[in-house]
């Protein structure tokens, strides 16, 4: 009798829960970066505290459940301002993840170094998995399309002249407005 191998559970997602811990990994993984590399720069910087910076335009990378993971765009010229995330996964037909933000920011003060400002976050989640499945049917997706949506308060530190370190927190409404909690968000920009 001749065995037919099984084709479900490989790839970049897996199948079931597990596709939400990959997810979850690939959002801690990029918090952590951040945070690593932000904090021993922040803590060099300290010399030029009370020189007020003009940025219009930042460039960088962004990880939050209502701001979006992945490359983002901030254009903030006075009080109001707004961001967009963005991280296409492709892996195949049957698999993808992707993500988009688009956040709305009100700066409330700033000085040389330091930015305070209130956000409201929109993130659409786009999830596509292979389904489970016998060997002997053909391969099939499912869909998974999450909104999370949120607002509150973030901080800029800006070190190295034009690098800019941003954490925000907040209270979100997640899975489309399916359960509510506190968020945070978590980015670095060069800024220009």
């Amino acid at each position: 009798m001749k065995q037919v191998a099984n084709k479900t559970g490989y790839g970049l997602f897996k199948t079931g829960a597990r596709r939400k811990v990959y997810h979850y990994r690939i959002t801690g993984l990029v918090f952590l970066l951040l945070v690593i590399f932000t904090l021993p720069a922040a803590a060099q910087e300290g010399e030029n505290a009370t020189e007020k910076r003009e940025f219009t335009h930042s460039l960088g990378v962004g990880a939050g459940f209502t701001t979006g993971v992945g490359l983002s765009y901030r254009y903030l010229p006075d009080q109001f301002g707004f961001q967009t995330t963005f991280a296409p996964l492709i892996v195949d037909e049957y698999e993808s993840l992707i993500s988009f933000g688009f956040s709305f920011l009100y700066k409330i003060f700033e000085t040389g170094n330091t930015n305070f400002y209130l956000y409201q976050g929109n993130h659409f989640l786009y999830d596509k998995w292979k389904k489970e499945s016998s060997p002997y049917m053909e391969d099939e997706s499912e869909v998974d399309i999450r909104v999370h949506n949120g607002l509150g308060l973030g901080f800029e530190l800006i070190f190295l002249d034009n690098i800019g370190s941003n954490l925000m927190v907040g209270y979100a409404a997640r899975d489309n407005f399916s359960s509510l909690g506190l968020t945070g968000e978590l980015a670095i920009y060069y800024k220009f």
